[in-house]
């Protein structure tokens, strides 16, 4: 079966762990044409059968669940895992970064005042991925994750409000009648 007429080439780079698993049970079917593995319990399958230990699905833990499924000896695992490698290209690397005196406050501020988060900006680990065959290419940066979210100053709702209150005099979609 060509590899473009199954939804593991359809993966899109944003995808959690979770929905790349999912995918690689839709490859398994697909080259092999049987389902034996149903997609509802893929990711069970794949942590008991292709990984020593066991490993949080987080897209942050991509590194940790390639470095273990690499060592897989399951014939399965170490097929779906070549699938995989034929399309993604995954790297992790370390970025230091050094913040001026004046923007350290503000970025303390931006990090709920968290000392544990503030060091870790310092010394991050960001993950490539590259779809080889779209050139698509994302970056992801856990560190982003962890920063707590502020409240805004004002609800969304609100917000909006706000917006179309200001622009309705000049909104085409508004005064279409005019």
């Amino acid at each position: 079966m060509e590899l473009a007429d199954s939804s593991w080439s359809r993966m899109q780079l944003g995808d959690s762990v979770h929905h790349i698993l999912h995918k690689v049970g839709c490859a398994f079917t697909a080259i092999t044409g049987t389902e034996k593995y149903p997609n509802s319990f893929i990711q069970s399958w794949f942590q008991s059968s292709c990984l020593a230990e066991e490993v949080n699905f987080a897209i942050a833990n991509l590194g940790a669940v390639l470095a273990q499924w690499k060592h897989s000896s399951n014939p399965e695992c170490r097929l779906l895992l070549k699938k995989f490698n034929n399309i993604y290209s995954v790297s992790t690397r370390h970025a230091s970064l050094i913040l001026p005196t004046p923007l350290q406050n503000k970025v303390k501020k931006w990090l709920g005042n968290d000392e544990k988060l503030f060091q870790e900006i310092y010394n991050q680990e960001v993950i490539h991925i590259v779809n080889k065959f779209t050139r698509e290419h994302t970056i992801f940066n856990p560190l982003r994750d962890k920063r707590p979210v502020i409240p805004p100053e004002q609800s969304e709702v609100k917000y909006f409000e706000d917006i179309l209150k200001e622009t309705a005099s000049a909104c085409d979609f508004c005064n279409f009648k005019e």
